[in-house]
């Protein structure tokens, strides 16, 4: 189980689409490796469950886009004269992933780099400028990313309901999830005796 923490819905070109948020505590972003692996799900699994939601009648609204919200940021050291000009100057994009369709229903009046999503507005006035380093996606991207993860759940539910839950830790770009574990001193795995399952890294341009 698990609760969404806003939704926001409107009308673009005669659709009611729904934008998923989730807030947090700092900075985060959809690490396109993780969600390839199964190892990051939260946004899909929101978008999939609006999508859901819709077809049970739940909800008029299709998803188009789902960010992580930070609502909270660190301090900075700085004098205080520097105080007025960092405030001014201080913004926090949501990250995630969307239909770049629907980007005027995120900022109307967008153009060039946003500051606020993570999209840029072309000369042609779309929004996929340097579309390998932004979450924007075309539509056929979009519903492509969804069926990807669609297919993941699918597949690691089955797993768990065959009754496949060995200790199989992995490693991605040097971090393993034994780093934060709390079972550590009980668990069965030995990273000095057995092997972590190496992931491949990879960007969102090789994830496409």
């Amino acid at each position: 189980r698990g609760q969404i923490d806003r939704i926001d819905t409107a009308v673009s070109q005669g659709r009611r689409v729904a934008i998923v948020v989730d807030y947090k505590t700092s900075e985060k972003k959809l690490e396109w490796a993780q969600l390839y692996h199964g190892l990051d799900l939260q946004l899909p699994i929101y978008l999939l469950a609006v999508e859901n939601a819709k077809a049970n009648g739940r909800i008029d609204a299709e998803p188009v886009g789902a960010f992580y919200m930070p609502i909270e940021a660190s301090p900075k050291q700085g004098g205080l004269d520097e105080a007025a000009d960092t405030e001014a100057r201080f913004a926090r994009k949501a990250r995630g992933l969307f239909d770049g369709s629907c980007f005027r229903l995120l900022d109307q009046g967008a153009s060039g780099n946003n500051p606020f999503y993570s999209f840029h507005v072309n000369r042609d006035g779309e929004p996929y400028g340097y579309q390998g380093k932004r979450d924007v996606l075309r539509p056929e991207q979009f519903s492509a990313v969804l069926r990807y993860a669609r297919g993941r759940v699918e597949d690691l539910a089955r797993q768990i309901l065959s009754g496949v839950i060995g200790v199989r830790p992995y490693r991605l770009a040097g971090r393993t999830p034994c780093m934060l574990c709390d079972y550590r001193s009980v668990c069965r795995f030995d990273e000095h005796t057995h092997e972590y399952r190496e992931l491949d890294t990879m960007d969102k341009s090789q994830f496409l």
